[in-house]
């Protein structure tokens, strides 16, 4: 191998280092906001007995079935309701978004994704809040990550 063969081929690993160094700094970014993105959808979302917000899925691929881990039937029997920000719902979600923000690179498309039965109803305002489950009058958890993020379409 001649000396320039050799200068080429070491700016060519320098090049990939450097490449390499980019894309992980890229993919460590969009995990953070995704963690970031995740946490905020849950804790804003109203609650009665969790079910809406521990649902809260962050998906890269196939959307995945419906949790009902915390569903109540019927919907009335909850003597104790949650409210918005409560922890149980919310460290469901997260707890189960770390493995799904695991596999994310800086390339691929990410999905925030509400899986309850509920989540139409609640994006279209067809559901009567409490006023602890309300962010404002006129903002839904949907419309308020999209004045946060940037990455919301």
């Amino acid at each position: 191998m001649g000396i320039l063969s050799e200068r080429i081929a070491k700016i060519h690993a320098g090049i990939e280092a450097k490449k390499a160094y980019a894309e992980q700094k890229a993919t460590n970014y969009v995990k953070r906001i995704c963690a970031n993105l995740l946490y905020d959808a849950a804790l804003a979302s109203p609650q009665w007995s969790g079910d809406y917000a521990s649902n809260w899925r962050i998906v890269t691929d196939s959307i995945p079935g419906y949790d009902p881990q915390l569903k109540v039937k019927p919907w009335q029997s909850v003597e104790d309701p949650y409210e918005m920000g409560d922890d149980l719902a919310v460290s469901i979600a997260v707890d189960r978004g770390r493995g799904a923000i695991d596999k994310i690179r800086w390339n691929m498309p990410i999905y925030l994704v509400n899986v309850t039965p509920v989540a139409d109803l609640l994006d279209a305002e067809e559901v009567n809040l409490r006023p602890v489950n309300k962010l404002s009058p006129e903002m839904s958890v949907v419309s308020y990550l999209k004045m946060n993020y940037r990455c919301m379409p």
